[in-house]
């Protein structure tokens, strides 16, 4: 039970991860040259955002649990259960940044949900 609560938190912090690192995007700041003094201000700027910063700790969060998930269960488990991140960030990008979703999508979808329980099964 243990190795599947470190699994769930690895999914959710590899998920809000990505969520995080759309918002960053939304604010980041875009040089208008490729010059030194402009990739200065551009790491400058991208390094005190906030969303940046939350996005290296939910990224240290995913290592040290995704490396402790590895150690402790069938990598032919953990690695597809994985996969189920693309579900929910497809809920997420749906409901918090309001995209457009197909029914084609949805139809991917749902085969990856039936492909991870299949690959689950004991």
């Amino acid at each position: 039970m243990q190795n599947y609560i470190l699994l769930f938190i690895t999914l959710i912090s590899t998920v809000s991860w990505q969520l995080v690192l759309k918002l960053w995007q939304n604010t980041l700041y875009f040089p208008k040259e490729l010059s030194f003094s402009e990739i200065l201000i551009f790491i400058e700027k991208s390094i005190f955002n906030i969303y940046f910063l939350i996005s290296v700790l939910l990224t240290f969060i995913w290592a040290i649990t995704w490396i402790l998930v590895i150690q402790k269960m069938k990598l032919s488990i953990a690695y597809p259960s994985m996969s189920l991140s693309y579900v929910l960030v497809f809920l997420a990008s749906y409901y918090i940044f309001k995209e457009n979703i197909s029914l084609y999508q949805i139809l991917w979808l749902f085969f990856i949900i039936i492909w991870v329980s299949f690959i689950s099964i004991k």
